[in-house]
C-alpha cells in the first residue's frame, strides 16, 4: 500500500470520526433540550415567484451561454477550466442583477449578515462535519452495489486526480471549493428556499430544494444525486435555522474542500 493511500484512508478515518463526534455532540444538546442551531428570524424581502422564476432560470442557463459564445476549448482543457469558472462569476451576476431589478438589494436580503457571522461560521463548520457521516454511508451503499461506474468521478476531480500542472489544481480548487458553492448556494438555499419558504411548510421547503440540487449533480455512471442529498438536507436547515449565507457556504466550501483534498492524496 502506497504512503499516500494510506494517508488517504487516515484522513478519511479522522473525518468519519469527526463527524460521529459532531453527532453525538448535537443528539447530547437534543436529549437536554438544547438548541444546536440558535434560530435566527428570516429578514430577506418576499421576493415576487415571477422574479424569482426569472432569476433562477437565467442564473441555470447562463454558463451554457458563456460556453457556446466563446470558444470551445478541449475536454480536460485549463482553458475549460477557466470557462467554467466565468460561468460561475457570471451567474452571479445575472442572479443579483435580476433580483435587483425588483429593488435595491441589501446585505441582509442575501443572508450577510455580518453582526452575527462568528456564529455563523461555528455553524458552517459544524455543519461540515455532520454531513461527513451521512454523505459517506450513502457513497459506500452506491459503492457496494455497483451504481457507480469505474470512471463515475466528478470531471473537475478527475482532472485533479490526473493532471500534475500546478495551474490545472489551482483553478480546480477555485472552481469546485470556492465559485460552485458560492453561486449554488445563492441560487438554490437564498433565493429558491427563501422564496418556498414564504409558501410551504418550511419542511417541505427543504426538501423540495435538496431534490433539485442532488438531482442537478447527477449524471450517468454518477449517481452523486444519492450521496449529495443528505449533504442538500443539512444545507437546507441550517439556512432555515440561521438564515445565512455564510454558514452555508462555507459548510459547502468545507465539504468540497475535503473531497478535492482526498482525491489529491489518494
Amino acid at each position: 500500500m502506497s504512503d499516500s493511500t494510506l494517508l488517504g484512508k487516515y484522513l478519511v478515518l479522522g473525518l468519519g470520526l469527526a463527524s460521529l463526534t459532531t453527532w453525538g455532540w448535537g443528539l447530547q444538546h437534543g436529549l437536554h433540550r438544547q438548541t444546536v442551531l440558535p434560530w435566527k428570524p428570516r429578514t430577506s424581502p418576499a421576493w415576487p415567484g415571477g422574479l424569482v422564476l426569472l432569476a433562477i432560470v437565467a442564473a441555470f442557463l447562463t454558463p451554457s451561454y458563456v460556453l457556446v459564445l466563446l470558444p470551445r476549448p478541449e475536454a480536460g482543457s485549463l482553458q475549460l477550466l477557466q470557462i467554467v469558472c466565468l460561468g460561475l462569476l457570471a451567474q452571479n451576476v445575472v442572479l443579483l442583477a435580476v433580483l435587483g431589478s425588483g429593488g435595491k438589494l441589501r446585505r441582509e436580503d442575501l443572508g450577510l449578515d455580518t453582526s452575527t457571522c462568528r456564529t455563523d461560521l461555528r455553524t458552517g463548520a459544524l455543519a461540515f462535519l455532520a454531513s461527513l457521516l451521512p454523505v459517506f454511508g450513502v457513497n459506500l451503499v452506491v459503492q457496494l452495489l455497483g451504481w457507480r461506474s469505474e470512471d463515475g468521478q466528478h470531471v473537475l476531480l478527475k482532472m485533479a486526480e490526473e493532471s500534475t500542472n500546478w495551474q490545472v489544481l489551482a483553478w480546480v480548487a477555485l472552481s469546485a471549493v470556492v465559485l460552485a458553492p458560492i453561486a449554488e448556494e445563492l441560487m438554490y438555499r437564498v433565493v429558491l428556499q427563501g422564496y418556498l419558504e414564504t409558501r410551504l411548510h418550511s419542511a417541505v421547503a427543504i426538501v423540495v430544494v435538496a431534490v433539485l440540487f442532488a438531482a442537478r449533480h447527477n449524471e450517468p455512471g454518477r449517481p452523486d444525486a444519492l450521496p449529495l442529498f443528505p449533504l442538500a438536507l443539512i444545507l437546507g436547515y441550517v439556512y432555515y435555522r440561521r438564515h445565512s449565507y455564510i454558514a452555508v457556504v462555507l459548510t459547502h466550501v468545507l465539504f468540497n474542500a475535503a473531497n478535492l483534498l482526498l482525491v489529491l492524496v489518494s
